[in-house]
């Protein structure tokens, strides 16, 4: 059965996701080869920064708007599903909660983890332009010294970090919609409040915690006697497990809503 309603899940919203990761692959081959594949890497910088800057904001635009577009897909699967009119017959399927719980977080960490695999892909378009690889090769040697190994290993590392945080970033999202569904009105609203409330707590405890390792202020401190990607990293480690930590109390509190506190009124 949770084979069934992760399969369900998926169909719904196919056409707007392909639809938003079209729109991303297009404007990463339009970036490379109407912007990148022309731009004078040997220009002034001022002027080479007047070329990028345009560009930086349009790729940053459609890249921005692709993954909220992602996440407020699955955010409307999960509400709708769970707690509109729809959600009456959903809850007359002999399925537990738990089981609907675990097939909209695999189903949505799907989604997540697709959309960061075709932002990481959009990158590669972007970027690997005939161009753009020979600029880099020319300042190849400084980045690998500054960051303390290629671009290439500390992208690749950064994109697992980022696959890492799919089911987390699902269950927050989830999480902030059961809790505005506790309130009497404006249970959207209380959602989205919930939502910006619950990201920067997570920010502050993130920062904090930086702060008390030594990572934080001055990266000018930091960066002495050690490599960009050594801070890189400990901030990365400090943040996924601050993550698992609240992920963990998420998917506890949402899985007590749905099965004490359930209210589709």
């Amino acid at each position: 059965m949770l084979g069934k309603l992760i399969k369900y899940d998926l169909k719904y919203g196919m056409r707007v996701f392909v639809l938003l990761q079209c729109v991303q692959l297009i404007a990463a081959v339009i970036g490379r080869y109407f912007f990148f594949e022309r731009l004078d890497f040997h220009a002034s910088p001022e002027r080479l920064i007047s070329s990028l800057y345009p560009l930086f904001l349009f790729i940053m635009l459609i890249f921005s708007i692709v993954s909220f577009g992602t996440m407020l897909l699955i955010a409307a699967r999960f509400y709708t599903n769970l707690f509109t009119d729809e959600g009456y017959l959903t809850w007359t399927i002999p399925v537990s909660p738990i089981q609907q719980l675990w097939g909209k977080l695999l189903s949505g960490s799907i989604w997540y983890a697709l959309g960061i695999l075709f932002t990481g892909l959009s990158f590669v378009i972007l970027l690997s332009g005939k161009n753009t690889c020979a600029a880099y090769l020319e300042i190849a040697p400084e980045v690998t010294e500054a960051l303390g190994m290629s671009l290439a290993r500390f992208s690749c590392m950064m994109f697992v970090e980022s696959l890492l945080t799919t089911f987390s970033s699902v269950l927050m999202i989830y999480f902030c919609i059961v809790i505005g569904q506790l309130l009497p009105s404006h249970r959207l609203l209380g959602a989205v409040i919930a939502y910006f409330a619950l990201y920067f707590s997570i920010m502050a405890v993130i920062n904090g915690s930086m702060l008390a390792s030594g990572l934080f202020p001055a990266i000018s401190s930091t960066y002495v006697g050690d490599t960009i990607a050594v801070y890189v990293f400990c901030a990365v480690k400090i943040t996924l497990l601050v993550y698992l930590i609240t992920g963990i109390a998420e998917y506890f509190l949402i899985r007590w809503i749905l099965t004490k506190k359930l209210n589709l009124n």
